[in-house]
């Protein structure tokens, strides 16, 4: 890896070191502990030799087993972000910024990466994403979309998070959280999916010869489900991750925790109810309610049927309201 794509002077003297610890053969255990594969991804640093296929290592435990349970799987989750927060460089009381650094990494490895992730929530740090690759090898693919981190499920209920969707989306949250952000922050989150669903709706109607009615009930009944056709693009991964990124980036950034104290007690813990969580950081119904209906997607927009546009803002905020309702007993 050319130091010329390091942009930081310390980083690339730090990377240069961990090269020349590379080319002397010389093996550290505090860079690569035993429970680690010895050989972390030569081709991390010097590329894929033409004609052969990289194969990243796995452990053990990843290849054969995967946790007992749901809790066992959010423990491992929190065992992750604990380990990504000690390779951070970012002083322990900048919270927010060292969550940002971690959602930035793990987006990454989820597949949401590139020039538009780039300037959408920034660009990973290039040191610790390397030592990430080091020390912890078997992340990249754990977090990929087919990876064991893929989803996490609660067997209790129908919710399911797309892991990959919700570190792109926490990224975006906690890179701008305000309402002033040149970039609309929910872009990247619940409006991106809202449009792009309507613009799905459009597809479905034409395909199934459907009236306005009918692809109305289509979508109260679907957004957010698991149909695999009239769920698409805003099924249950993608809205649960939509919900949970802003609900974990309100706690970091109103309550100053960290990524893993917000995590654990989001999910382990239990302590925040999701939807009336996520409604109370817009400031309340109205205010959230007003912020769906005031998204305006260019260019997407001028290309949609505004009328599947409207539907799929009243599916969307149906499905928030049921879940509000249902926590607080109403439904």
């Amino acid at each position: 890896m050319p130091n010329d794509f390091i942009s930081d002077a310390d980083s690339r003297n730090r990377l240069a070191g961990l090269q020349n610890l590379l080319a002397s053969g010389e093996r550290s255990n505090t860079l690569c502990p035993e429970k680690e594969s010895p050989f972390a991804s030569f081709s991390l640093l010097w590329g894929t030799p033409a004609g052969t296929t990289q194969i990243a290592p796995y452990s053990f435990y990843e290849l054969f087993a995967e946790p007992a349970s749901q809790e066992d799987k959010i423990d491992s989750f929190l065992q992750v972000i604990q380990n990504l927060d000690d390779l951070n460089s970012i002083p322990k009381g900048q919270k927010k910024a060292r969550a940002l650094e971690i959602s930035r990494i793990l987006r990454d490895f989820g597949g949401y990466k590139g020039l538009k992730w780039n300037v959408t929530s920034g660009i990973a740090d290039p040191y610790m994403k390397f030592m990430t690759r080091w020390k912890y090898p078997s992340y990249q693919n754990s977090f990929s979309p087919n990876g064991r981190f893929k989803s996490l499920e609660f067997p209790d209920s129908s919710v399911v998070v797309d892991l990959p969707h919700f570190s792109a989306s926490l990224s975006r949250h906690l890179d701008c959280y305000s309402d002033d952000c040149a970039l609309p922050t929910e872009w990247a989150s619940w409006a991106g999916d809202m449009f792009t669903y309507a613009a799905h709706l459009d597809s479905v109607r034409t395909n199934d010869s459907l009236s306005y009615a009918a692809i109305r009930d289509t979508a109260l009944n679907n957004i957010g489900g698991a149909h695999p056709r009239y769920s698409k693009f805003f099924g249950t991964g993608d809205f649960y991750a939509d919900i949970d990124a802003r609900n974990i980036a309100s706690l970091i950034n109103n309550r100053n925790l960290s990524l893993y104290d917000a995590i654990d007690r989001y999910y382990k813990q239990k302590e925040f109810s999701r939807f009336f969580t996520f409604v109370n950081s817009y400031g309340g119904w109205k205010k959230f309610a007003e912020k769906v209906n005031k998204h305006y997607f260019f260019p997407l927009t001028v290309k949609l049927n505004p009328y599947l546009l409207e539907i799929s803002k009243r599916a969307f905020m149906n499905k928030v309201l049921k879940g509000l309702l249902n926590e607080i007993g109403l439904d």
